[in-house]
């Protein structure tokens, strides 16, 4: 596997998302932002990353510098509410999950959360879909 660091176009898909919860994702959002500034929150997982890719090559921490980027940098960089279908930030989530998943980035409280954001999508997806609409309940 190899490990690398989101770009600006999947931090502003996962940005978007954040602030744009509905009734199924609202209370997984909720718990990792915990009432943090949203620009907190995209820092904290942009670090996250960094520090996955990191632990990743630490024999050749290429992305060392990268840490100066913070979230709050990048987020100014973004800082644009753009229309995310469901299906493009469940992507964008799990493409920065997935690049979290070395040394101890998945222990930490965030990426846990992060996979809870995952699952409450995944079901807002789910329930949009007619066939679903139209399954038998009991």
């Amino acid at each position: 596997m190899s490990a690398f660091v989101c770009g600006q176009q999947t931090y502003n898909e996962i940005y978007a998302g954040l602030n744009a919860p509905n009734i199924y994702t609202k209370r997984a959002i909720n718990t990792l932002t915990g009432g943090r500034d949203m620009s907190e929150v995209i820092d904290i997982l942009y670090r996250l990353n960094i520090r996955a890719v990191n632990q990743r090559y630490e024999s050749n921490p290429t992305h060392e510098q990268s840490i100066e980027h913070t979230g709050k940098r990048l987020l100014a960089k973004l800082c644009k509410l753009i229309d995310v279908s469901q299906t493009q930030f469940l992507k964008s989530l799990e493409c920065l999950r997935y690049q979290m998943t070395e040394g101890n980035v998945p222990e930490t409280k965030e990426y846990k959360q992060l996979g809870e954001i995952i699952d409450a999508v995944k079901t807002s997806i789910i329930k949009e879909i007619p066939e679903y609409a139209a399954a038998h309940w009991d």
